[in-house]
């Protein structure tokens, strides 16, 4: 299988701050671009980190793999917009080889290729929290990218795909508890509850971060684009409860705020995989809800 990797484009979030510390996107050491690979084999892929200026806190990372002459259009899309097979989503915790000083921190990863013959193309789409460095006390926190990528430039069947993607991914993580318009006490330790209403179509949770945006400090902007601290980041796993059959899928955060008073946002942002008829696509949205500390 002749195997074409690229490097996915990613979208910085639209603050001048984070262009510096963001410039740069987690990269593939193994295989090489133009490797011939044998279909269904097991194979392991090692991503580099990428080098940032300024602090930087993993959310998640999808591998991807498409087989070209599956799709009406061949590989012309970026791996945000479409992989037909997904090979790994989850965390992505890149470590320095104490044996290679001069290595950059990777990871490797095992992966099983799918079934097929011809061209093909491995990508990957890393999602990562990069912090100000013009506000190192309190840490100020830029989540990129802030969307995923849907192009129109397409003929028929991808343009029906990017048409359908708002209506189709609109199903989001939102805040069941605490409810827009609480008073929460400052320094506390709170339990927070994220709701996911039933999708359309599958969909798989990759990675959620909660953060919280004191307002009289900071411009309470979307949580896509700013977060003032950072309550939780990791893996996102809602389920039903069996006692409550109304009640969508959820999961319990118990987090502790800042000790700071006055109005605040408490923000999330959710990161997925929405599936449509031709393969899967990066999916990426928010919530917030307006709270007060005292």
């Amino acid at each position: 299988m002749k195997l074409s990797l690229t490097t996915p484009f990613v979208f910085l979030a639209a603050m001048s701050l984070t262009t510096p510390a963001l410039a740069q996107i987690a990269d593939f050491l193994v295989p090489a671009n133009g490797d011939t690979l044998k279909a269904g084999s097991v194979i392991t892929v090692e991503i580099e980190a990428p080098l940032f200026s300024a602090p930087v806190r993993e959310v998640g990372l999808v591998i991807g793999f498409t087989v070209c002459n599956r799709l009406p259009l061949g590989c012309t899309s970026s791996p945000e917009e479409l992989m037909e097979t997904v090979l790994y989503n989850g965390t992505f915790n890149p470590q320095r080889d104490p044996l290679q000083p001069t290595k950059q921190a990777h990871q490797n990863f095992t992966v099983t290729l799918p079934d097929g013959q011809g061209a093909a193309q491995m990508g990957l789409v890393h999602f990562a929290l990069g912090e100000g460095e013009e506000h190192p006390r309190p840490i100020c926190l830029y989540l990129y990218p802030t969307s995923s990528i849907y192009t129109m430039k397409f003929t028929a069947p991808l343009v029906f795909l990017a048409a359908m993607a708002t209506s189709v991914f609109a199903q989001n993580a939102e805040f069941g508890v605490p409810a827009n318009g609480a008073n929460l006490a400052a320094g506390s330790s709170i339990t927070v509850e994220v709701d996911v209403p039933t999708p359309p179509t599958p969909f798989q949770d990759i990675a959620i971060a909660i953060g919280v945006t004191m307002c009289e400090q900071f411009t309470c902007t979307s949580p896509e684009e700013f977060m003032q601290f950072l309550l939780y980041n990791g893996t996102f796993n809602p389920q039903r409860d069996p006692q409550e059959r109304t009640k969508p899928a959820h999961q319990n955060f118990t987090l502790t705020l800042p000790n700071q008073k006055g109005p605040a946002q408490l923000g999330l942002v959710h990161f997925g995989l929405g599936f449509e008829a031709v393969g899967f696509t990066s999916v990426f949205r928010s919530d917030s809800v307006d709270v007060t500390l005292t």
